[in-house]
């Protein structure tokens, strides 16, 4: 019988990895290639919460324009939480941003303690409008403005890196069309 790595005990990840990984993959179980129900992908991510993994666990991805759905199916859980048991959201705002802030406050207050966004995830926009829009966001979260990989790349580089905000770019999609070359990828990390 050959034995396979993933049937291994776990073994407790050495502090330095710990340091570089943790929390470094965000839940994004609402969207395809999984495209999960929220009450599905609240039950997923309730319980890698506490999986073998967990210390790898970033945030709950979640629109907008479904916190209610979400605070719907999760009520139950936040409802119990113990104190620092908190969790950790990364809202991704529509296109027009400033008009969600209003939505997202009240969901804020609702839930001090037990649901908290800690990023805002912006869809492209024109490097004049990330002036205008970092100007009305909160300033007490993390806000990544998505960069698509075209000819306004570094002038949106540019103005977010002005704000103190942070880029994103996709890498990857359902179709072909939608993974960038490493030419694409490399150009985007070098601005």
């Amino acid at each position: 019988m050959t034995s396979s790595p993933f049937s291994k005990p776990a073994e407790e990840p050495a502090p330095a990895l710990r340091a570089l990984l943790g929390s470094i993959v965000d839940y994004a179980g609402l969207f395809p290639p999984a495209g999960l129900g929220m009450a599905d992908a609240v039950e997923n991510f309730a319980s890698e919460r506490h999986g073998r993994q967990s210390w790898m666990l970033g945030s709950f991805v979640v629109p907008v324009s479904r916190l209610d759905e979400l605070e719907e199916a999760a009520h139950a859980r936040w409802s119990t939480i113990g104190e620092g048991d908190f969790w950790s959201l990364s809202v991704i705002l529509s296109g027009d941003p400033v008009s969600d802030l209003e939505p997202l406050q009240t969901f804020r207050d609702r839930w001090r303690g037990r649901a908290v966004v800690g990023s805002l995830e912006v869809p492209p926009l024109s490097p004049e409008e990330i002036h205008a829009v970092v100007e009305q966001l909160p300033p007490d979260r993390s806000v990544f403005f998505e960069v698509p990989l075209d000819e306004q790349a570094e002038s949106r580089l540019d103005a977010i890196a002005s704000t103190g905000a942070f880029a994103k770019v996709r890498t990857g999609g359902l179709r072909r069309e939608a993974i960038p070359g490493l030419e694409s990828v490399a150009r985007f990390v070098r601005a």
